[in-house]
């Protein structure tokens, strides 16, 4: 399957990995429903590509583990030992820990990861941080589009330098096809780390929160979360004005509606492939999460042995502090919606198939033990609105207007 088709079916991510290394006039732009996608001027795309696009291939390698949470070395919450880190972190501030404690102890020379484009808070990209400070500017989650492999990125196997790569689920399965295919980028990049992901939002899922808020200049800054846990989003004017929204009306309420059609079909969004995953460890006692304000705390899930070790190494210099551990299947009344969604993606893929659509290649992810999670009530439901959603409601479309007269 070619970049177009890929891009035709709504399953391209907007990582730019199709870009490869030498654009000759290649690019991203953004389209009419605000996600990133390649336009071809130059060369056509990478090679491999069919091999290296996430959008199209996710393999999480050999399985072991829990059906829904996967490979688990350890299970812990925790949080940055350092209370300025703690602050600015969107929950607990590990991952920033994890990846200053990386740099300084010389287990990498760099770390990767996504921070807004200067100049304009609504765009991201991905950095180079090279020290503490660098982690620092750039923590927080965002909750838009990024390129986070941009052409340079190409480059980073010739260097002889290592680093940890911090991203989405999807980024880290990019990297491990690129291992796949070329085992110097395993030398390269010997570390990831996930963060949970329920989905990317478009470029239009910002400006319609912005605009909501009332906002009523271009913003001079934006931040979605942290500076307390799980931290309000701000955007703030180029006079200083200033509006905000606690979690669950920016992320409830209006970013979690603009979704790339891609991630309703996601097999990953816990980290399955990384070496740490990381995710907020939120109170459901009540049956559904507790968005109270409170002070930062991190679920963190090593996966691979370099990933527990990583997480020993932090725990031990004491950057991190280990607020306790627990059995994975406490995980589920944490994460429920990630649970949920891990047992319904065979048979969104049922439907997805049933009205039509190709079929991304995901390669051990245990979907059918995972379906059994939810039933086969509610999972054929899932299936059939799937169907509806692309297919049905097309076809009673053309009903309706070919009989309505009869």
């Amino acid at each position: 399957m070619k970049p177009d088709e890929v891009i035709r079916q709504r399953m391209c991510l907007g990582c730019g990995l199709c870009l490869g290394p030498e654009t000759h006039g290649n690019s991203m732009q953004c389209d009419e429903d605000g996600f990133l996608v390649p336009r071809f001027d130059g060369r056509r795309e990478s090679p491999g590509f069919e091999s290296i696009c996430p959008g199209l291939t996710q393999n999480s390698g050999r399985w072991s583990g829990h059906p829904v949470w996967g490979g688990v070395r350890d299970c812990l919450i925790a949080y940055a030992s350092d209370p300025v880190v703690r602050f600015r972190g969107s929950s607990g501030g590990a991952v920033s820990a994890i990846a200053i404690h990386a740099i300084e102890s010389g287990l990498v020379d760099a770390v990767l990861h996504v921070g807004h484009q200067p100049g304009d808070p609504l765009k991201n990209e991905l950095f180079i941080s090279n020290s503490a400070g660098d982690v620092s500017l750039r923590a927080s989650s965002r909750y838009a589009p990024a390129v986070t492999f941009p052409p340079w990125f190409w480059a980073l196997k010739e260097t002889g330098k290592r680093y940890l790569y911090i991203g989405k689920p999807c980024d880290i399965g990019a990297i491990r096809n690129l291992q796949r295919l070329d085992d110097r980028w395993s030398k390269t990049i010997p570390l990831t780390v996930a963060i949970f992901c329920a989905g990317m939002p478009s470029m239009k899922a910002t400006s319609t929160l912005i605009e909501k808020l009332g906002l009523g200049s271009v913003p001079a800054s934006v931040r979605y979360r942290g500076e307390g846990w799980p931290g309000r989003f701000r955007a703030i004017g180029a006079g200083g004005e200033e509006v905000s929204a606690d979690y669950s009306e920016s992320w409830g309420s209006t970013l979690n509606q603009f979704l790339h059609p891609r991630c309703h079909i996601c097999p990953d969004g816990i980290g399955i492939q990384a070496d740490v995953a990381a995710g907020d460890p939120w109170d459901s006692s009540s049956g559904y999460p507790d968005f109270a304000e409170r002070p930062g705390l991190t679920l963190l899930l090593p996966r691979t042995g370099s990933g527990e070790d990583l997480v020993k190494s932090a725990l031990l210099a004491g950057v991190l502090v280990l607020e306790r551990r627990l059995a994975i299947g406490e995980v589920d009344k944490m994460q429920p919606y990630q649970r949920d969604r891990r047992g319904r993606i065979a048979y969104r893929l049922i439907g997805r198939a049933s009205a039509g659509y190709a079929i991304p290649r995901f390669r051990n992810f245990r979907l059918i033990q995972a379906a059994r999670e939810i039933g086969a009530v509610s999972g054929f439901r899932q299936a059939f609105g799937t169907w509806l959603r692309l297919r049905g409601r097309r076809i009673l479309g053309q009903l309706r207007s070919r009989f309505w007269w009869r």
